[in-house]
């Protein structure tokens, strides 16, 4: 009986801390595994691309791991040993994202974001290849936009409630309403000049960025049956000139957008507009090249009509951003440069004085 329980106390005495060795063992094996986790993007990388297969290849040991992305874009893969991968993405009617490599060292989150490449057609037609010039490429996008044959992918991710606006003829799928973007609105806007800038040479870089530059050159004519002077209604009426067509605004915008798509994560954007011609006057504030009209009484002038940025904070509430800087929060009939008035409408205050109608200036 006592060799026995001898028997069992040394057998318990060499197992007990065998298991213990091979549990702290397995302890730190676990502890310096890896993770890799990012976000599949639209060829432009500014929009996340939903349920994209991921593959990860280990160069060290030839062996892959993969996976497909979630509704919003994003992927993770864990559970791997330090060493060289290679990460690439792929998903139907895209161009396979390019080949990237890194290494992992021990514990380590690696965080990257995958572009899939744009749409690439079977056999394009002679007619349809790219123009190699930066002015044939913006004459193709301004056809192609016209003809309504621009390319475009898959619905983009959104979030919230479905867009109010579907197809022509106004250029975006939500009522812009000032004062900040629409959040969990994805930012579709792609304008001729970018289409041209995006396939040029530096295209990715662009694309990367997210920055975009737009505008537009805008006259007006104006046929009366007064012919009195230039401004002869004024101030009574508007300052309109008789019988005279007339640059009204040419205007630039520089602009980029926070992805307020994704809530995981800051992201900021800015707004610089410029606006130069007659309608100078119906923006100008005092101190910002007010001179021109309040010291020069110029008739054409040049403004910059907005100028903030936009601070997205993903973790207050549902998406919070902050804007900053000096814009103009009105829309559409109220707003006096044409970006957001698709419907080019004005409500107009009459000749003659009506208490029920009071003026309304622009300041």
């Amino acid at each position: 009986m006592n060799l026995r329980l001898l028997t069992v106390a040394l057998c318990a005495s060499f197992i007990v801390p065998t298991v213990a060795h091979l549990s702290r063992l397995e302890a730190i094996s676990q502890s310096n595994l890896c993770i890799v986790h990012g976000e599949t993007r639209d060829p432009g990388g500014l929009l996340p691309l939903a349920n994209a297969h991921v593959r990860l290849h280990c160069l060290d040991e030839d062996g892959d791991r993969s996976v497909d992305s979630g509704v919003d874009g994003t992927f993770l893969i864990a559970g791997l040993k330090p060493g060289r991968y290679q990460l690439s993405a792929t998903k139907e009617g895209f161009a396979s994202s390019s080949l990237t490599a890194f290494d992992l060292t021990a514990s380590q989150r690696f965080n990257m974001d995958v572009s899939l490449g744009p749409q690439v057609p079977d056999s394009p037609a002679p007619h349809k290849r790219e123009a190699a010039s930066f002015f044939g490429r913006l004459v193709r996008a301004y056809a192609d936009d016209w003809k309504g044959t621009a390319s475009s992918g898959p619905d983009p991710v959104r979030r919230g409630n479905p867009a109010p606006v579907d197809g022509p003829p106004f250029p975006f799928s939500d009522w812009p309403y000032g004062g900040s973007i629409v959040i969990g609105a994805p930012w579709t806007q792609s304008s001729p000049l970018m289409q041209a800038l995006w396939s040029g040479p530096h295209g990715e870089a662009w694309k990367k960025s997210g920055v975009q530059i737009y505008g537009w050159l805008n006259a007006g004519c104006n046929v009366s049956t007064s012919h009195k002077s230039r401004y002869a209604n004024f101030p009574e009426a508007y300052a309109e000139v008789s019988d005279a067509c007339l640059p009204d605004q040419e205007v630039l915008y520089i602009e980029r957008q926070p992805d307020t798509v994704q809530t995981d994560h800051f992201d900021w954007g800015f707004r610089f507009t410029n606006l130069y011609g007659i309608d100078y006057q119906f923006t100008t504030a005092k101190g910002y090249f007010s001179h021109q009209l309040l010291g020069k009484n110029y008739e054409y002038g040049d403004d910059l009509v907005m100028a903030y940025v936009d601070l997205y904070f993903p973790h207050v509430a549902d998406g919070m951003n902050v804007r900053i800087g000096f814009l103009l929060g009105q829309n559409e009939i109220a707003k006096p440069d044409r970006g957001d008035r698709w419907k080019f409408a004005k409500v107009q205050r009459p000749l003659f004085p009506d208490p029920q109608c009071p003026a309304r200036y622009y300041g």
